[in-house]
């Protein structure tokens, strides 16, 4: 039996019966957590006997949340269709649901229990737990989305689980209900659901930090210091997130959402710490704390109180939520900071716009309803942790611009108005393909801004996560490259505030800059610049609200097939002169935007989704089109009460060239707008500046790129670029030679796959262009030639196709087992020179080739083979010139059959395929004509090359993937809607 010490200790307690005798509104606030339990105990409660499914938590009409009830499992309503879903999916989410309520009722419980002493909240627990250990041993550790898990199907949600049991437990675990004996059984329990926990490691994602929050709970409450250690000190425990996943700025890096999905995890690892004796909310790590986690998002805040929705997050996320002032109180309470004493006094007193609903990541798995902050309503972290005696001002740590250059955002405040730059940090799995995406209050008022994302399940997904979703550029309606860039002009003046980024390879050989003006008068400006090595068609986006005035606009067809379009409704057009006024008008306001259109400029206007709470109604956006090899949009705006004629001062707008525009205002002033050499405004007889900075330099060394070019015509496939980055001459060793580069030189060698540094062996090609360097290795085969003098099946090839060792099997929800689990031994040959050729030995254990929950959950074969043009060399998605398919086998009578997942591929129909069954596994033969992949190949062609085979032994999801051209070390696998395969990883084919 030990004393509670993971979330409170026996003088925290005390404090906290202190503060109930003192103060009515803490009584109220414990008085709403003492009724949910005793309800809870009332109308009586089981643990479900079977795991809990993710995702089918939604209407898909409607994409809100059914009604879950813990108190009725048999109904799952959608409270906008009044729809009651019944199918099995939405009970399974129930169940799921129900786990996480248990879970977080045991810390409710037990602050019941620390507060009053009556162990009837201690037997609910011990209750709760009995039944957790009996079933836990048969929950099957399977059917999992994203690694391994016994509960739900997530690890990350079992994490949470764990944690939350062992608050609760520790809590109570003193009580005369608990005996000695039962006490280990739940230790055992911890311990085995730590185990499960620890054999996924989510490396440097948030879902880790949830992880380590699980075990370290376990840890202490078992006096387990290997898995503590684990936790706090392992690879990608607590400090190496502190040092590593944290940016200088205090933001987590896959953005605003899941930064605060991880601070609650990260908070409940330093709070156990506290109650054990070890400091972790004070530590440094890599000169980054957890405190820097507390005022990061504070910087970007919108005027309304939200946070910016960028990347994967929820649109217009409320700091007035007491799930964040629960986090602010415990803040408060460890630092005794007065400005966050502040913030919470600035929060509890701010009226919330209510027309928008509340959700929120750190209450991640809270079965607590969203509400609005307020100390008489406290959720069980500010409960535990609140300081009433604070100050009493109010206000916010960050009220004027600011360049947060560790997540890359630009933040421009002046008055009532607010505008903001994204450039930087791409966020990993979590980014969105939005660089130099914008976010515009004028006059306290939303015009401009990202709706962020919708649900991960439904289709609607695609459109928030497209670059057409966001207010930025995109080059042939493609999405933009996952790249990060620079700010170099970040300015706070009298006159302006503003912001200048760049963007190196947004698109394939593509420069974008973007500058961002913004002034007192409710006025922005907002110039857009790029260049290309070649012409292309670019779309300035602005997604905004109410309705776009669209007199003399006429009806037109699609503008793209591509990602994104297909979500676009009512498209029309219209070709504008210089200055022409858009105006977005909703309710008594408006905005007024300026275009500049050179001569003249193609424009667009559409509906689509906006915020995705609000689906189905469908917003405006307007799209500005322009082409060339450089291309500008420049753009002026300004807010405009329409009950009040005064409160429109611009009167003309106008381009002098690309870097020069006038203003002309109301009473006749005449503002100009120089940015050539950064900002210059001229306005009023005053001038004010800004340039681009000049990084201090530093010695750079040369930097090395090597790649294969798929369509080199002078045998010399080999391409190793060079680049020099300073401003003098530089010289490096190519294969041990001296070559000279010029100040920001780049060049390229081409060379033959022969030669000093460069060898073929045992199936990879490596070349080892400088000593000092990691050599370029690629997996590569020489494709034979087959003359069909025997069925491509049945003849005696020989092998150059293996899959068969642990490198090539990535991390899943199991670990490889072996040549038997699944490998592959198998041939690719072209056929009479008509065709490529593939027969492949497939072993697997338990062949499933139907039953999954998307066609590569199942037991199958994917393909993809890469045509690509050089300058796609670093562009990680599929892209057209890159032939891919899904090989599924036939089942109930249905022959086995290809699904194409790129739209380059042709004439599927001409494509043979066999797939069948064998003792072993199965095996797989495909034919596929020259015609259907880009044409016949010449001798010593190159082409990217690899095959994927996914493996699904029970359940509805996939379990292990392979790849030929191997798997990245330490490399994990989501189980569903990874369709794809970054192609900058493929082997080589050489024929």
């Amino acid at each position: 039996m030990a004393k509670p010490h993971l979330f409170v200790n026996e003088v925290r307690i005390s404090k906290i019966r202190e503060y109930l005798e003192k103060y009515p509104w803490y009584k109220k606030s414990f008085t709403r957590i003492q009724k949910m339990c005793d309800e809870m105990i009332e109308k009586g409660f089981s643990v479900p006997d079977q795991k809990g499914y993710v995702f089918n938590d939604a209407c898909r009409a409607h994409n809100v949340s059914l009604v879950f009830d813990p108190y009725d499992k048999d109904n799952y309503i959608c409270p906008v269709c009044k729809v009651n879903f019944k199918d099995e999916p939405y009970r399974k989410a129930w169940i799921s649901f129900y786990h996480a309520w248990l879970s977080q009722m045991s810390v409710y419980l037990g602050i019941s229990y620390i507060v009053t002493s009556d162990n009837k909240y201690a037997n609910a627990i011990k209750e709760i737990l009995e039944k957790y250990i009996l079933y836990y041993p048969h929950y099957p550790n399977e059917d999992n989305e994203i690694g391994t898990t016994k509960i739900f199907q997530s690890t990350f949600m079992e994490s949470i689980w764990l944690c939350y049991i062992c608050a609760g437990y520790d809590m109570v675990n003193d009580s005369t209900v608990f005996s000695d004996e039962f006490r280990k059984k739940c230790l055992n329990l911890f311990k085995e659901s730590a185990e499960v926990i620890k054999d996924y490691d989510e490396s440097w994602n948030n879902r880790q930090a949830f992880n380590n929050s699980g075990m370290c709970a376990a840890a202490f409450l078992t006096n387990d210091d290997n898995l503590l250690n684990y936790s706090l000190y392992g690879k990608h425990g607590f400090a190496a997130h502190i040092g590593h996943s944290i940016l200088e700025d205090g933001l987590w890096y896959e953005g605003d959402n899941y930064h605060f999905a991880t601070v609650p995890a990260m908070v409940n690892i330093a709070t156990m710490c506290m109650y054990n004796g070890i400091d972790m909310f004070n530590k440094s790590f890599n000169k980054r704390s957890l405190k820097d986690m507390f005022y990061g998002p504070l910087k970007s805040l919108h005027p309304d109180g939200t946070f910016p929705s960028r990347k994967d997050s929820p649109y217009a996320n409320s700091i007035v939520n007491r799930w964040y002032c629960g986090l602010y109180e415990l803040a408060y309470g460890v630092y005794k900071d007065k400005s966050l004493a502040d913030f919470l006094n600035f929060t509890y007193d701010m009226k919330p716009d209510k027309s928008m609903p509340l959700s929120s990541a750190a209450g991640i798995m809270d079965i607590m309803k969203p509400a609005y902050g307020t100390r008489e309503e406290l959720d069980w972290r500010g409960f535990l942790s609140i300081e009433p005696e604070t100050h009493s001002d109010k206000g916010l740590p960050v009220t004027d611009s600011i360049n947060m250059t560790g997540t890359g955002l630009a933040v421009l405040r002046r008055k009532n108005s607010y505008l903001n730059l994204d450039y930087g940090h791409y966020g990993g799995g979590h980014g969105h393909p939005d660089r130099l995406n914008i976010t515009c209050f004028l006059h306290g008022k939303r015009w401009f801004t990202d709706y962020g994302t919708g649900n991960y399940y439904l289709d609607h997904l695609r459109y928030y996560r497209s670059t057409l979703g966001h207010n930025t550029i995109n080059q042939d309606g493609k999405r933009q490259s996952a790249v990060s860039g620079k700010c170099d002009l970040f300015y706070k003046g009298k006159l302006f505030d503003a912001a200048s980024a760049i963007i190196d390879e947004i698109y394939p050989n593509t420069t974008a800059r973007r500058t961002a003006i913004l002034f007192d008068n409710d006025m922005a400006f907002d110039y857009v610049l790029i260049e290309s090595d070649q012409n292309h068609v670019y779309h300035n986006v602005y997604h905004s609200f109410g309705k776009l005035n669209d007199d003399g606009y006429s009806d037109c067809e699609d503008i793209f097939e591509e990602e994104g379009y297909d979500f676009l409704h009512d498209v029309k057009t219209i070709l504008v002169k210089d200055g022409y006024n858009n105006k977005f008008t909703d309710g008594s306001s408006s905005m007024s935007m300026y275009a500049s259109a050179d001569l003249e400029m193609v424009q667009y206007s559409a509906y689509a989704y906006g915020p995705p709470k609000s689906i189905p109604k469908l917003f405006p956006l307007l799209i500005q089109q322009k082409e060339g090899k450089k291309v500008i949009f420049a753009n002026v705006y300004e807010h405009i009460d329409e009950k009040d004629i005064k409160s429109k001062k611009i009167v003309e707008f106008n381009t002098i060239n690309d870097y020069k525009y006038l203003v002309t205002f109301s009473d006749s002033s005449v503002m100009e707008i120089d940015i050539s050499e950064g900002v210059k405004i001229s306005y009023d007889g005053n001038t004010e500046s800004a340039v681009f900075k000049k990084e201090n330099e530093e010695d750079s060394e040369i930097s090395y790129e090597c790649w294969i070019d798929y369509n080199s015509i002078d045998d010399k496939p080999l391409c190793i670029g060079l680049r020099n980055n300073n401003s003098y001459e530089k010289t490096a060793l190519l294969f041990s030679e001296k070559v000279t580069l010029s100040p920001y030189e780049y060049k390229t060698f081409r060379n033959p796959l022969k030669g000093r540094g460069i060898s073929i062996q045992d199936g990879y090609l490596k070349v080892v262009y400088n000593k000092d360097k990691e050599p370029f290795v690629k997996k590569i085969i020489d494709v034979f030639k087959y003359d069909r003098s025997k069925p491509i099946n049945e003849a005696d090839h020989k092998k150059n196709i293996f899959i068969n060792h642990s490198s090539n099997f990535s991390r899943a929800e199991r670990h490889w087992q072996g040549k038997d689990d699944l490998s592959v031994e198998g041939s690719i040959f072209t056929s009479s020179e008509q065709s490529l050729s593939m027969v492949l030995h497939i072993k697997d254990n338990e062949v499933l080739f139907s039953g999954g929950k998307y066609d590569y959950d199942n037991d199958c074969v994917q393909i993809y083979i890469d045509r690509r043009d050089q300058c796609y060399r670093n562009v990680d998605t599929l892209t057209d010139g890159i032939y891919s398919m899904i090989l599924k086998g036939g089942v109930n009578g249905n022959v086995s059959k290809i699904i194409p997942m790129t739209n380059c591929l042709k004439d599927v129909s001409a494509i043979s395929l066999s797939m069948n069954k064998t003792i072993q596994g199965y095996d797989v033969c495909i034919d596929i004509p020259f015609h259907c992949i880009g044409g016949r190949p010449s001798i010593g062609d190159i082409w990217g090359f690899d095959v994927v085979l996914s493996d699904r032994d029970s359940g509805v999801r996939r379990e292990l993937i392979a790849y030929w051209s191997g798997a990245l070390v330490g490399e994990r696998t989501y189980m569903c809607g990874e369709t794809d395969h970054d192609p900058r990883r493929y082997g080589l084919i050489r024929f």
